[in-house]
């Protein structure tokens, strides 16, 4: 699904489609509560109708591609994703994911509005991690995708980052069916 971006720095600070996916995404890791409500009681009362649909796109992209997304951006950080405060970790996937699935926001839109949003949790997370945010996604741009993990040797890495499905979840499958049905059920 692609779909349309407002012109950038039309949104307002904190108001933005990209916080409020931001927010999304932080809470959904916090709380038991539906995917489909957050997005409803976070976005209806914000955005316009219009901003929605990039809401939904940018929340359900990040999380149904976190597997291939953070394979991707492990291979541009100097140290392991998971390390990083939440916040980060999340900025990074959201901004790796317009980078890498949506062709419709230019590459410099998706770093840019990251960046800025990354700085607008400055003083959150007591450090600016803009910089850091700015230069992962910057050698996402540059640094050509690694070759996928080989199925022969890591066959469940290499289910889980080509089709985006959680590792735990690809080797079960493989357990269960073997490999060719199990990257058919992928």
């Amino acid at each position: 699904m692609r779909t349309h971006e407002r012109q950038v720095g039309s949104d307002s600070p904190g108001q933005s489609s990209r916080a409020v996916a931001l927010s999304i995404l932080l809470l959904s890791r916090r709380t038991d509560d539906a995917l489909d409500d957050l997005l409803e009681q976070q976005a209806a009362s914000v955005l316009q109708p219009r901003d929605r649909s990039l809401v939904m796109e940018l929340v359900y992209g990040v999380l149904r591609r976190q597997e291939t997304i953070d394979w991707r951006l492990d291979a541009v950080l100097a140290k392991p994703l998971h390390r990083l405060p939440a916040v980060v970790q999340m900025l990074l996937r959201l901004g790796a994911y317009q980078l890498l699935f949506l062709d419709r926001i230019p590459a410099s839109a998706a770093v840019n509005e990251t960046v800025r949003l990354a700085k607008s949790y400055a003083k959150q997370l007591r450090r600016d991690w803009s910089g850091l945010v700015n230069g992962v996604l910057r050698n996402l741009i540059r640094v050509p995708a690694p070759p996928f993990p080989d199925p022969a040797v890591h066959p469940a890495r290499s289910l889980s980052v080509r089709y985006g499905i959680p590792e735990w979840l690809t080797e079960r499958w493989l357990d269960r069916m073997g490999l060719e049905q199990a990257e058919s059920a992928c």
